[in-house]
């Protein structure tokens, strides 16, 4: 996957617990890498877009993943321990019932909770995942999963 992969919006925040899954492989392939993999309110890909929440690898920024959640444009971000090397990485993002926090996982792996800068719960969501590279990098997929536990009555 090289110029981005995205849905239709259809995914509320705050209707239930929603978990985003995707099994990835940054391949670096030399140069400026970056591997964006997350929810935004637009099928536009953006790495600047407001209300998004997603995983960033940027290996001229951090040989680390990084955690992000923008409401308007303002950002919270958490470095991990987890270096952005070439290898298979489950990547998960699970916001909250209510829609307050988030908690994102690496390899099942809790690595950081948000709650400051959590996108508003009207917000409609797309799936994104982005590879480039200024060498000839693309982000391998095997699989991207979305699950939402719906609470209160459907009737």
């Amino acid at each position: 996957l090289r110029d981005g992969m995205t849905t239709e919006k259809n995914f509320l925040i705050g209707s239930g617990q929603l978990t985003y899954e995707a099994w990835i492989k940054p391949i670096s392939g030399g140069g400026n890498y970056r591997a964006y993999v997350g929810l935004q309110p637009s099928v536009a890909i953006s790495e600047s877009s407001v209300n998004s929440i997603y995983f960033q690898y940027h290996s001229s920024t951090s040989a680390y993943w990084q955690c992000k959640s923008v409401k308007s444009s303002t950002t919270e971000t958490t470095t991990t321990a987890v270096l952005g090397a070439e290898a298979w990485f489950l990547l998960k993002i699970v916001v909250s019932s209510n829609g307050s926090s988030i908690e994102f996982f690496i390899d099942d792996v809790s690595v950081a909770t948000h709650s400051t800068q959590v996108p508003a719960s009207t917000s409609a969501y797309a799936l994104f995942l982005k590879g480039a590279s200024t060498g000839n990098g693309p982000m391998r997929v095997d699989a991207v999963k979305v699950s939402i536990s719906l609470t209160g009555d459907r009737a």
